[in-house]
C-alpha cells in the first residue's frame, strides 16, 4: 500500500512542475524494449532511470559515436560497469561523449601590437558520470535511483585597456564562468504479466551541489526544468514488442523491435520516431537499431535520423534566446551512429528455471521405502524463465529422512513454459530409527545447466513413526516383508517340530499341510486385540506380533503372511471393503494345486478360488480369516463362506468392493 502512495506522490507532483521541452528519453543504445531479458543492459539512464534489467552478475559496456557535421567526426560516448547483487543492482557509467560545444563568432576583429584577433565565445556543456542503483521488491515491483554529474563552462573574449604615464595599452582578455551540479531521479517499475511493463521517472528532480553560476549569461545554463516520463513496454506476439515513453510536456517517443534467432544467437531489429516539442519538425527525427547477442557478447548499433537538415552554421541568436535543455538531442544535434559493445561475466549461474510452488501429495511413511522410488511424494509447478528449451534436474532433501541429497528423474521444459515436476527419495535406514511421528522440512531444489541451483524451496512434511500406515490395504505388504527372516525361524521351528507326519503326506499336498499345521501352531499361541491406537493405524511388524502374542486384523494378517512367504508360500490380502469405507482384512493362501486337484482338499468349490499364476495357468487358493483363531478348518470356512458371498454372488470383484493385494 505505501509503494502506491508514493507513486502517486510522485505523479502529482511531476504533473505539477515545469514542463520539459526537450525529449529527454531518447537512448543511445537504440530503444530496445525492457521487456527483452538479455544478459546484457540495452538502455540508459536517459530512458530508463529506474534502472530496470535483467543482468545476472557483471556487464561492461564501451560505446562510441560518429557524428555528420557535415564532415565526419567519432568520439568515445560511454564507458560503463554494472554488477547484480542479490535484489540489488549497482551501475557506472563515464561519459566523455556526452557534451556539446559552440563557438560563437562575434566578427569583431581587434588589432593588438600589429596581431588582428577575433573576439569569439565558447560554450561548454558535459554529463561527467553517472551512477545508478535498483532493488526488485517482487517479480513484479522494482525501483531505482540515478545520480549524474554535469559542468558547464562559458569563456568570453573581452578587451581591456590599461592606462598609465607613459603608455596606453589594449588587451584581449578571456573571461570565464563555469557552473556545477548533481542531478538524482528516481524511478519505478511494475510488470503486472509476463507481456507488459509499466514505468514511471522523474527529470530533474533534485538538483544539489550547485557551485558557480553563469552571472548576466543566466539564459546560456543548461535548462533543469523538472518533470515526469510514463512508459510503456508491451509484447502483443511472441518476440514482437512495442515501446512508448510520453513526458508531461508533451514530448513522446515510439518504437517497435523485434528478435529472432540467428547463428546461435539473437538478433533484434528496431525503429523508433520521437517528436520534441522545442524542435521544429513535429516528428523530430528517427532512431533505426540493430543488435546482435551470443552468449556473453552483444553488439547494437542505433542511429539518430533528424527530420529536417541540419548545419553547422546557424544564428547564434538561436542558442542565445532559447538554450538547450538536453545534452545529446536538442535543435542543434547531428546526425549520429552509435555502437555499441557488451560483455557480461557471469561468475555466477544463470537462472534459467524456478518453482511457482511445490504440493506434498504424500506423507513419508518409513516402512513404505520402496514405495518412494516409484511414487512421487511431491510435485512442484516449475517455470522456464529462459528464451530456450531447457532440461530441468529436481531434487530434494528430507531432513529428517535422507541422508544426501536425492535426485529425481529430468525434465524437459520448453521456452517460457511451465511443467510438473515430480519428486521421489529414498529413506535411509541410518539417519533415523523413526520412533515417533514428527513434522520434518523438506528442501526442494532446480538445476539446469550450472552445478549451482537455479531456484530452491522448502515445504514441511508429515514423517510418521515405522509403525504407522496410511490404511490402505495394498500397502499392508510393505510390514510383511520387513523382517522375513525372523518370520522363517518361527515356520522351520514349527515344520521340523512335525517333520514326521509331512513326509508321508504326497508332494502336490506338501504346501496344503504346511499352511494348515503353521496356522494351528499359531492360532493357539495368538490373541485377537484391537487396534491400540485410534487417531492413527497402527501396524505390527511380525516379531513385535509373535513376541505380543496377539494384534488385530491386519496385524494377524500381516504376520501370517510373512510366515508363509518365508518359506516359498506365495500369499495376498483381500480388501473387503464397507459401505462406510471401512475396510476388513483376509488373507488368500495359494496351495499350487491344480483345479483338478482341488478334490484333494474339498468337495465344495466354493472354498477355493482359482487364480492364474504367471505362466497363465490356474492355481487353487483359498481363504483364510485371521481373527477366528480356533483351528484351521473354521477359519478356512468362515473365510471361504465370506469370500464367495461378498466377491463371487455379489460381484464384489467386478464392483471394486472387493480387491485383491498380492504381496509380490
Amino acid at each position: 500500500m505505501y509503494l502506491k502512495k508514493l507513486l502517486l506522490i510522485l505523479v502529482l507532483f511531476l504533473i505539477s512542475v515545469t514542463e520539459i521541452f526537450s525529449q529527454q528519453s531518447l537512448d543511445i543504445f537504440g530503444g530496445f524494449s525492457k521487456l527483452i531479458k538479455p544478459k546484457f543492459r540495452l538502455n540508459s539512464f536517459e530512458s530508463n532511470t529506474m534502472n530496470y534489467n535483467k543482468t545476472i552478475d557483471w556487464e561492461f559496456t564501451f560505446s562510441g559515436t560518429v557524428f555528420k557535421t557535415p564532415e565526419l567526426m567519432s568520439d568515445i560516448m560511454m564507458a560503463s560497469i554494472g554488477k547484480k547483487i542479490g535484489d540489488n543492482y549497482i551501475y557506472a557509467r563515464y561519459t566523455p561523449g556526452f557534451r556539446k560545444s559552440f563557438l560563437l563568432h562575434t566578427d569583431t576583429l581587434v588589432t593588438v601590437n600589429d596581431s588582428v584577433n577575433i573576439l569569439n565565445s565558447k560554450l561548454n556543456y558535459s554529463e561527467k558520470f553517472g551512477l545508478g542503483y535498483s532493488y526488485q521488491f517482487s517479480d513484479k515491483f522494482s525501483g531505482g535511483i540515478s545520480i549524474r554529474y554535469f559542468e558547464q563552462s562559458y569563456a568570453q573574449d573581452n578587451i581591456y585597456f590599461y592606462f598609465s604615464d607613459t603608455i596606453n595599452t589594449l588587451v584581449t582578455i578571456t573571461d570565464e564562468w563555469q557552473k556545477k551540479h548533481w542531478r538524482a531521479d528516481i524511478g519505478f517499475s511494475y510488470q503486472p504479466l509476463d507481456n507488459l511493463l509499466f514505468n514511471i521517472s522523474s527529470y530533474n528532480l533534485f538538483i544539489f551541489a550547485e557551485s558557480g553560476e553563469f552571472e548576466e549569461h543566466k539564459n546560456l545554463e543548461l535548462k533543469v526544468d523538472k518533470g515526469a516520463i510514463l512508459g510503456i513496454d508491451y509484447e502483443p506476439i511472441n518476440n514482437l514488442y512495442l515501446t512508448g515513453n510520453v513526458e508531461t510536456s508533451g514530448s513522446f517517443i515510439a518504437g517497435t523491435n523485434y528478435k529472432l534467432d540467428l547463428f546461435s544467437g539473437k538478433l533484434g531489429l528496431g525503429i523508433s520516431l520521437f517528436h520534441d516539442k522545442y524542435q521544429e519538425q513535429f516528428i523530430a527525427g528517427f532512431q533505426p537499431a540493430l543488435n546482435y547477442s551470443y552468449r556473453s557478447f552483444n553488439i547494437s548499433v542505433s542511429a539518430v535520423l533528424y527530420s529536417d537538415k541540419r548545419d553547422n552554421r546557424m544564428p547564434s541568436t538561436d542558442l542565445l534566446n532559447t538554450g538547450i535543455h538536453n545534452i545529446i538531442n536538442n535543435q542543434f544535434s547531428y546526425n549520429s551512429i552509435t555502437a555499441n559493445f557488451n560483455l557480461a561475466l557471469n561468475f555466477k549461474p544463470e537462472q534459467n528455471v524456478k518453482f511457482i510452488d511445490v504440493e506434498i501429495t504424500n506423507e513419508i511413511f518409513p516402512t513404505f521405502a520402496e514405495e518412494y522410488l516409484t511414487k512421487q511424494f511431491a510435485v512442484g509447478k516449475v517455470v522456464n524463465i529462459s528464451d530456450k528449451s531447457i532440461v530441468v534436474k529436481p531434487s530434494s532433501y528430507i531432513h529428517a529422512v535422507n541422508d544426501e541429497m536425492i535426485y529425481s528423474p529430468s525434465v524437459a521444459i520448453a521456452a517460457n513454459d511451465t511443467a510438473d515436476v515430480q519428486f521421489f527419495t529414498v529413506i535411509s535406514e541410518s539417519k533415523s530409527e523413526f520412533k515417533k511421528r514428527e513434522i520434518s522440512q523438506v528442501d526442494f531444489y532446480l538445476t539446469t545447466t550450472y552445478e549451482e541451483f537455479d531456484d530452491e524451496m522448502q515445504k514441511p512434511i508429515l514423517v510418521n513413526d515405522r509403525n504407522s500406515w496410511d490404511s490402505k490395504v495394498k500397502d499392508l505388504r510393505y510390514f510383511v516383508k520387513y523382517d522375513l527372516t525372523n518370520s522363517n525361524r518361527y515356520a522351520k521351528n514349527i515344520l521340523s517340530q512335525n517333520r514326521d507326519s509331512l513326509k508321508n503326506v504326497p508332494d502336490v499336498l506338501k504346501d496344503f499341510e504346511r499352511i494348515k499345521i503353521l496356522f494351528n501352531y499359531f492360532a493357539e499361541q495368538m490373541q485377537y486385540v484391537s487396534d491400540p491406537r485410534a487417531s492413527v493405524e497402527y501396524v505390527q511388524f511380525p516379531s513385535q506380533t509373535l513376541e505380543l502374542k496377539g494384534g488385530d486384523c491386519d496385524d494377524l494378517s500381516v504376520v501370517f503372511s510373512s510366515i508363509l512367504e518365508s518359506i516359498g508360500i506365495q500369499t495376498a490380502f483381500v480388501d473387503f471393503i464397507s459401505e462406510d469405507g471401512i475396510s476388513h482384512v483376509n488373507l488368500l493362501v495359494n496351495t499350487k494345486l491344480k483345479p483338478d486337484q482341488s478334490s484333494l482338499i474339498t468337495q465344495n468349490d466354493k472354498k477355493f478360488f482359482l487364480r492364474k499364476n504367471v505362466k497363465g495357468s490356474e492355481e487353487v487358493w483359498i481363504p483364510i480369516e485371521m481373527t477366528s483363531l480356533t483351528d484351521f478348518e473354521t477359519s478356512w470356512e468362515i473365510a471361504s463362506q465370506k469370500f464367495y458371498s461378498e466377491a463371487i454372488e455379489n460381484y464384489g470383484l467386478s464392483k471394486r468392493k472387493v480387491v485383491i493385494f498380492d504381496i509380490y
